[in-house]
């Protein structure tokens, strides 16, 4: 843990972007259960989220001029997907994460979703982790039955923002499946029954 944060000083001492900072977000996703628990994960994770510095200047990165009309080139990472997200959110900018075939609709449909998320909440949102083939979700440890395979599911957090503040928010909202990871930086939402966010409590929920 103390290289970690030893890591995200240097990182932030150096001006690093928010893709430098949010990578050790996603080194921390893997991490195992610690014995002291999840309270030096969340003291991290609120050290890095505070230092990104403001969520309008993030969010003004991104490119702008979504047209819903043009096709979507999925080789290009900063290539819009929906409102507000990007090829490079879908794939992790990892060629081998682009969506092919059905998956492209089920990405497209969640994205969608994930626009409403953004709207209600009223701040930029991250993602740790959303279209994950087969392959890659063996290799990270991911469920068998993962719904990332499928394209129906983002790991996502509030940049500069609370993700415990975010995932209690988000809760009461999201009407599909849920999975409570705040404790390592994101919150993980599918739509397995193909609701998303309606403003209604959904029936799945579990822990990380």
């Amino acid at each position: 843990m103390s290289n970690l944060k030893e890591a995200a000083i240097n990182l932030i001492a150096r001006k690093a972007t928010d893709i430098q900072l949010d990578d050790i977000v996603r080194q921390l996703q893997g991490l195992p259960p610690r014995p002291e628990g999840d309270e030096p994960l969340k003291k991290l994770f609120g050290y890095i989220e505070a230092e990104k510095g403001s969520s309008a200047a993030i969010e003004s990165q991104r490119p702008s001029g979504y047209d819903p009309t043009q096709p979507i080139d999925w080789s290009n990472n900063n290539a819009k997907i929906s409102k507000y997200f990007t090829v490079g959110e879908v794939t992790q900018q990892d060629p081998r994460r682009i969506p092919k075939g059905d998956v492209i609709k089920q990405v497209l449909k969640l994205a969608l979703e994930l626009d409403k998320v953004r709207e209600a909440w009223g701040k930029p949102l991250g993602v740790t982790s959303w279209y994950r083939p087969e392959a890659i979700n063996f290799a990270v440890g991911g469920s068998t039955y993962s719904q990332h395979i499928q394209g129906h599911a983002a790991d996502i957090y509030p940049i500069g923002g609370d993700t415990y503040e975010f995932q209690d928010w988000l809760d009461s909202r999201w009407g599909d499946a849920l999975g409570y990871g705040a404790a390592r930086g994101f919150v993980h939402v599918d739509m397995r029954d193909g609701v998303g966010f309606n403003g209604q409590y959904g029936s799945v929920r579990w822990n990380y």
